[in-house]
C-alpha cells in the first residue's frame, strides 16, 4: 500500500484514507487520527546502501544534433542577456548623466536648499521671539527682586535707627543719675546719710518683717492680706 502510495507522490498517509471504518458513527473504538509521515529524501547522516556502494552512475550524454541545440540556445540567451544589461545600463547612465538630468538636479537641490534656509529663519525668528520673551521676564524678575531688597533694607535700617534712637533716650534718661564731679559730694553725703538695710525674716504664714530689729507681732508684715479677701478666695 504505502510503496503504491509512494509511486503516486503520496507520502503523507492518515489513518482516515487506510481505517475508514473506524471513523464511521456506529465504531465503538476511539476516534483517534494517526498520521504516517516519510521522509521524501533520504536523509543527509544516512550512509549509503549497500546495493549502491562502489557503483558509479553512467554519465548521460546528449545526441549530437541535440547537444549543438542545446550550445545554440544557450549562445542565444546570454547574447540576449549582454544586450538587455547593456541597454538598461545607458538608460541608467542617459537618465543620470545627462546635461538637462544634471541641471534638473541641480534646480531640485537648489530649490531644496532655498526651502531648508527659509525654514530655518522661520525657527532662527521663532527662538529670537522667544529669548527676547525670557530675557524680559528674567529682567523684570531680577528689577523686582532688587526693588524688594532695597526695600528690606531700608526697613531694617529704619529699625535700627529707631532702636539706637531708643537707646539713645534711654542712656540721656539714665544719663541725669549718672556721677560727675559736679553732683560726686551731693551724692556721698546721700549714700551716708541713708542707712540701707537688706535684712528680713518671714513668719510660718509667710508675712515678710524687713528690718534688723523687725519682729513678728511688733511691726507691721510688708506683705500682709486681707482676712475678707482670703475667705473669698477660700469660698
Amino acid at each position: 500500500m504505502n510503496s503504491l502510495l509512494r509511486s503516486q507522490g503520496i507520502y503523507s498517509v492518515t489513518s482516515k484514507m487506510l481505517l475508514p471504518s473506524l471513523f464511521t458513527p456506529t465504531s465503538s473504538v476511539n476516534q483517534v487520527c494517526l498520521q504516517f509521515v516519510r521522509w521524501r529524501r533520504k536523509p543527509r547522516w544516512l550512509p549509503v546502501a549497500k546495493t549502491k556502494m562502489y557503483r558509479v552512475p553512467r554519465r548521460q550524454r546528449l545526441p549530437e544534433g541535440e547537444e549543438e541545440e542545446v550550445y545554440r540556445l544557450f549562445n542565444n540567451y546570454r547574447t540576449s542577456l549582454k544586450a538587455i544589461r547593456y541597454y538598461l545600463s545607458e538608460q541608467i547612465k542617459s537618465q543620470t548623466t545627462a546635461p538637462e538630468v544634471i541641471a534638473e538636479q541641480l534646480r531640485v537641490e537648489q530649490e531644496d536648499h532655498a526651502k531648508c534656509l527659509k525654514l530655518n529663519d522661520e525657527w532662527n525668528e521663532e527662538v529670537k521671539k522667544m529669548r527676547e520673551k525670557r530675557v524680559a521676564d528674567e529682567a523684570e524678575e531680577r528689577r523686582l527682586k532688587i526693588l524688594q531688597e532695597i526695600e528690606t533694607i531700608k526697613q531694617q535700617e529704619a529699625e535700627e535707627l529707631h532702636y539706637i534712637d531708643t537707646l539713645v533716650r534711654s542712656e540721656k534718661e539714665y544719663s541725669k543719675k549718672y556721677i560727675t564731679r559736679k553732683n560726686i559730694d551731693e551724692v556721698l553725703e546721700k549714700v551716708l546719710s541713708e542707712t540701707i538695710d537688706y535684712n528680713f525674716c518671714i513668719d510660718l504664714d509667710g508675712n515678710i518683717y524687713r528690718g534688723i530689729r523687725a519682729r513678728p507681732g511688733v511691726t507691721d508684715p510688708e506683705n500682709k492680706k486681707d482676712d475678707s479677701t482670703e475667705k473669698k478666695a477660700v469660698n
